[in-house]
């Protein structure tokens, strides 16, 4: 059996759920008994904690090479190459598909064994936008003995980094419209290592999700564990998983009105509010249904069929 090697090219500091989902599947492969790794450019990533083990060495005709969807420069290079180790395409954004190497060949001349995203939805976006190609769904999963529910306080937790100016403007709404609930905190985690998000999502009572053209939204589904509502944005990929019954989700322009559901569900939550309480309930199945079996299942499936296992 060869190895799995995962190219995650990535700067050491760059925080992204996609970086992140390369080293869980790496540390679920190597439990599982295969001989995974993690290629990495510049060290292992230093905002969360993981014994996923570091390839430096170089490719056998066995292996098996796991590539991003953004194939641009030296990966865009490698994919095109003939190779003798087996190639696989495991999508986690679908709007990144449009490389220079995609733009210019069809996935069929690139010859993959096998092409992975991580969510339903972006699996149907993807096989009507580059049929014939079949996508197989390796679905993320929650951490649930890192993300769990705190001390509460009345909080507002954000990540402003795709959709800053609507943050600007939502916020500025909310604290024109609503002055009484001024003193509540906005608690900004994107910066933040992965123990600190979910200090801040246990103890946040709201989470204000601006997800934007995404496959499958992570910490919406971290804040659902963590016992916070969830108000705003599936950004596309969601749609896998947000309903009415888990959280205030609304339009993206819809900005007066996500800045309305900010301060309902802090009002709400505040006061025992049943229809919170549902939602919080709902979040927490929605949470559970995303488990780490789940996508040890899905992994184990595709990689014992490459390796024959």
């Amino acid at each position: 059996m060869g190895r799995i090697i995962y190219l995650s090219w990535h700067p050491k500091n760059e925080i992204s759920g996609g970086i992140k989902m390369h080293y869980r599947h790496v540390e679920m492969l190597a439990r599982m008994g295969f001989d995974a790794w993690v290629s990495v450019s510049e060290g292992h990533n230093e905002w969360f904690a993981s014994d996923a083990r570091l390839f430096n060495g170089h490719t056998a005709p066995d292996d098996i090479i796991v590539f991003p969807e953004v194939l641009n420069g030296v990966l865009g290079e490698l994919s095109r190459k003939p190779a003798q180790y087996s190639k696989v395409l495991l999508c986690q954004n679908q709007y990144y598909m449009f490389s220079e190497t995609i733009s210019k060949h069809s996935l069929a001349e690139l010859n993959f064994a096998k092409h992975l995203t991580v969510g339903r939805t972006a699996r149907g976006y993807l096989e009507h936008v580059f049929a014939p190609s079949r996508f197989d769904v390796v679905p993320v999963f929650v951490d649930s003995k890192l993300f769990h529910p705190r001390d509460k306080q009345a909080r507002i937790a954000v990540i402003p980094r795709k959709l800053p100016n609507e943050y600007r403007i939502i916020k500025s709404i909310f604290l024109l419209k609503y002055p009484a609930l001024r003193g509540v905190p906005w608690d900004v985690i994107e910066q933040k290592k992965e123990s600190e998000v979910a200090e801040s999502l246990g103890r946040a009572t709201v989470f204000l999700s601006l997800c934007h053209l995404e496959c499958a939204p992570l910490t919406p589904l971290e804040a659902m564990a963590s016992g916070c509502v969830v108000v705003g944005f599936h950004g596309y990929g969601g749609q896998d998983y947000a309903s009415a019954q888990n959280g205030l989700w609304l339009r993206p322009d819809f900005l007066e009105e996500t800045a309305d559901a900010l301060a309902e569900a802090l009002v709400g939550t505040e006061r025992g509010d049943p229809k919170f309480a549902a939602i919080r309930d709902a979040g927490f199945a929605t949470a559970r249904s995303y488990s780490e079996t789940g996508t040890e299942n899905a992994l184990r499936e595709v990689f014992s069929q490459l390796t024959r296992v």
